[in-house]
């Protein structure tokens, strides 16, 4: 009872629970209306009753790809449906949200938002006005153009075109800034009252000084403890919320086959490199079919500093012109290096640099006092004109040799001129219309090597008869275990490794590790078989990666298939359910055997040492107790208490000593902190507490896959 009277005390926890079902409540309407989020025709998605619809995803996912196709760092393609998708709900979620709660934005906020900030809609209406030879240098001059364009020498249907996309444009702004607005009102308003920070400081500042003892659970003897299937079942029910699913998912074992070049393939490779050594040593140059097999050349002028492979570095530095250098031939592959010539030459210079515009005398002018030693500080106060334009850089390093050799940081002519006028300054580039660019070396870096060589590499693979052996291999196998029981009995003997792992409608392709991000190249189409035509029991067929540098196939068998939890029987459900069973009959057989009526004798008992620990409610200082079920008992215990109960981890026997206060100091900033940690609300990022708040108890099914094209 007193566990519950401590329980029953944290406002903050009913607090949230009321906020969580008062954001429900306010989504349920509009969850459950017949009003489709972006209006009719083929649903790839559908929230409740909600629809999202294929062309505004498709128009989506065209957006994404578009931002993704220069992006280095930019996800799998796999991916991309699942978290555009996501985006897409999410954003109608809280679009439904926004009409409920009645956020509005236009007037004065909205004409401010698109007049300042770089929004890129508007930065495209800008740029195809300047195309269309309407100069505008401003969002506010291109919606001057736009709305009122007889100014400009323009009607209002030559405008139409624009104003539509101005209007356009407004809407999306509309849409975004009252998102930003709701996400920061709710980011806010997770702020502790008075009450809340009152029991945050005696959560974190009030300690129970208790003396106890702990028996851990470890390994216990399945002979000893039995559990028999209604008490697993018993502990499912008990932990069956930590198993609930968002979407419904199967069990699959999973077969990939990484193809890996053959002997064969090996010699062929070595046979290919001793034939390119030889057309080089003849002829200086690879034959024709000898690139056509996949042989390929790069030349390279680089520093010896630039250069990381030490076998090689050596061989430049010191070998001929023409030497060969076989530098690797292997499984991978081979590498031969052609020598060129050593060259000197500085790889970086000092320079000052002056850019002119404004008249067609004012370049020979600068230049002129530049030469008669005017410093490049004192040009703006020398006389030339006001509208003329002088932009000075002193002592500017460019580099003319980086890691991957010329940087053509200078073109050649500009850096024969200043390498012909060392002591002078010269024009190094001149327009009458766009002005004229002026320099003059300051210091330069002693000359160094450079080493010019060609990199012959060729990259093994598997050949198309070695893929063909593979496929064959496993054809041969579903065959003969095209049934998923047969399937996960009988791979190992044939040399294949099984993986075994769940997938649902939002698994966007096969990790290559259960639970990682990386995916593996081309499993998509596993998935998608998975989902839409695999049933418990049924064997696919072979699914193959299009990576001709480390092909792989695929195979999958479907295990099983469930909705809303994961079954007892589940990999990932069984031994827990059985080691918490066994642990709850040792624990109450424990408690019995054990308890000798005070601390002392029952530590005895148990075999374990007195402890002495300041126990606080709060996640962050437990004293050294583990369980908090059992820190909620010693914190809600009178002085003089003792007590041995059974936690998750093992059995504590204790005796609470007093309480004392740790003074702890705490600012707003800790308050607020502590409460939005206690509540799992991050304020850096606050929409996946929206989206699943938002969500509430509503599915969401997702149909991508029935849109995708057979592979």
């Amino acid at each position: 009872m007193a566990t519950l009277e401590k329980i029953r005390k944290r406002s903050v926890l009913l607090l949230i629970v009321i906020a969580v079902a008062l954001l429900a409540f306010i989504i349920g309407d509009a969850l459950t209306n017949s009003r489709q989020i972006f209006g009719s025709g083929t649903t790839v998605a559908k929230v409740g009753s909600n629809k999202i619809d294929l062309a505004e995803y498709q128009r989506r996912m065209q957006e994404f790809n578009d931002q993704m196709r220069q992006n280095p760092n930019a996800p799998d393609p796999q991916a991309a449906s699942q978290y555009v998708l996501e985006q897409m709900v999410a954003e109608a979620l809280i679009d439904q949200a926004v009409d409920r709660m009645g956020i509005k934005v236009g007037g004065d906020l909205l004409r401010v938002y698109m007049f300042n900030a770089q929004v890129p809609e508007v930065q495209l209406i800008m740029q195809q006005l300047n195309q269309m030879g309407i100069q505008v240098q401003t969002p506010e001059q291109a919606y001057n153009a736009i709305f009122n364009p007889q100014q400009y020498g323009k009607t209002a249907k030559d405008m139409e075109t624009f104003k539509q996309a101005w209007i356009a444009a407004e809407l999306a702004a509309k849409k975004g800034m009252a998102r930003e607005l709701y996400n920061t009102a709710l980011a806010q308003a997770f702020q502790p009252n008075d009450l809340d920070r009152q029991m945050l400081a005696n959560d974190f500042n009030t300690q129970t000084q208790t003396n106890y003892a702990f028996k851990p659970y470890g390994n216990l003897d399945a002979k000893q403890y039995p559990v028999n299937e209604q008490e697993m079942q018993a502990a499912y029910e008990e932990l069956k919320y930590m198993y609930k699913i968002d979407a419904p998912s199967k069990s699959i074992a999973f077969i990939r086959v990484d193809i890996a070049p053959s002997q064969s393939d090996l010699q062929a490779s070595k046979a290919l490199a001793q034939k390119a050594r030889t057309e080089l040593a003849a002829k200086g140059e690879l034959g024709k079919d000898t690139k056509k097999a996949g042989v390929a050349t790069a030349r390279h002028q680089l520093r010896g500093t630039d250069i990381q492979n030490a076998t090689v570095k050596n061989f430049v530095a010191t070998a001929p012109q023409d030497s060969l250098l076989i530098v690797s031939n292997d499984i991978n592959g081979f590498e031969i290096i052609r020598m060129g010539q050593r060259t000197e030459a500085v790889d970086s210079i000092m320079i000052n640099l002056v850019a002119t515009a404004g008249g067609a005398n004012l370049p020979q002018r600068v230049l002129s006092a530049l030469n008669a030693g005017v410093p490049l500080d004192s040009l703006y106060s020398r006389g030339f004109s006001a509208d003329s334009v002088i932009v000075a850089q002193k002592e500017y390093w460019v580099q003319m040799y980086g890691p991957n050799g010329p940087t053509q940081a200078l073109e050649g002519a500009m850096l024969d001129s200043l390498n012909n006028h060392p002591d002078r300054y010269v024009i190094l580039q001149s327009d009458p219309a766009q002005g004229a660019l002026i320099g003059r070396i300051v210091k330069q870096n002693a000359p160094v090597s450079i080493y010019s060589f060609e990199d012959v590499t060729y990259a093994l693979k598997p050949s198309s008869n070695t893929i063909a052996n593979a496929q064959q291999k496993l054809q041969n196998f579903l065959a003969d275990n095209n049934t998923a029981k047969a399937f996960v009995a009988n791979a190992a003997k044939k040399g294949f490794n099984v993986t075994n792992l769940d997938v649902s409608q939002n698994t966007p392709a096969i990790p290559v590790y259960e639970g990682g991000q990386e995916l593996l190249p081309d499993s998509r189409q596993v998935v998608r078989w998975v989902m839409i035509d695999g049933n418990p029991g049924d064997v696919s067929e072979i699914f193959e990666s299009k990576d001709m540098l480390h092909p792989q196939i695929y195979a999958a068998a479907v295990l099983d298939e469930f909705d809303e939890y994961l079954p007892i029987n589940h990999r990932n459900v069984k031994k827990a359910v059985e080691t918490y069973a066994r642990n709850s009959k040792a624990g109450d057989a424990w408690v019995k055997q054990y308890n000798k009526g005070n601390l002392a004798a029952t530590a005895a008992a148990m075999g374990q040492p007195v402890q002495t620990g300041d126990v606080a409610f709060n996640p962050f200082n437990t004293g050294g107790v583990q369980d908090h079920e059992v820190v909620g008992a010693i914190t809600g215990s009178k002085k003089g208490t003792y007590k041995i109960m059974k936690g998750r981890d093992g059995v504590y026997a204790f005796q609470v000593i007093g309480l004392k206060n740790a003074g702890n100091a705490m600012d707003d900033a800790m308050y607020t902190q502590m409460f939005q940690q206690f509540n799992g609300f991050n304020p850096q990022n606050p929409m996946q507490y929206i989206f699943n708040a938002l969500k509430g108890k509503q599915k969401i099914e997702n149909n991508i896959y029935k849109f995708e094209a057979a592979r």
